[in-house]
C-alpha cells in the first residue's frame, strides 16, 4: 500500500491518497474544507455504487449520501468546523479518511 500527500504551497490545499494492490483508492480534496465543498473520488475504474459516510470523531453519522459514479462532491457547508471521517463503503471495499472543515 502506498500513500500519497501533496500540497499546493500557494493555496494550502492538501489531498490524500491510498494506492491498493487491487488498483482501488480513495481521494479526498481539499482539505481542510473551506468553501462547504468536498471532492470525493474512489475506485478507480469501479463504476459500482457507493454509500458515502460522514462522521465525527465520535462515530456519530453526519450525513449519509448514496453515489452512483466514483467522484461525487460533496455539500458541508451546513457541518461545524471540525474534523471528520468520511467512509466509502462499496460492495468490494470500505475506505475511509480523516478530513477538516473550517468556516
Amino acid at each position: 500500500m502506498n500513500a500519497t500527500i501533496w500540497l499546493a504551497t500557494s493555496n494550502p490545499v492538501m489531498a490524500l491518497t491510498e494506492n491498493k494492490a487491487d488498483g482501488r483508492e480513495l481521494t479526498v480534496y481539499p482539505n481542510p474544507v473551506r468553501d462547504g465543498k468536498l471532492h470525493v473520488q474512489y475506485g478507480a475504474g469501479e463504476s459500482t455504487p457507493a454509500d458515502l459516510r460522514i462522521m465525527d470523531l465520535t462515530g456519530k453519522t453526519i450525513k449519509t449520501i448514496q453515489s452512483g459514479t466514483r467522484t461525487s462532491l460533496v455539500d458541508v457547508a451546513g457541518i461545524p468546523t471540525g474534523t471528520y471521517l468520511i467512509r466509502v463503503t462499496t460492495e468490494k471495499t470500505i475506505s475511509s479518511r480523516l478530513f477538516e472543515v473550517i468556516h
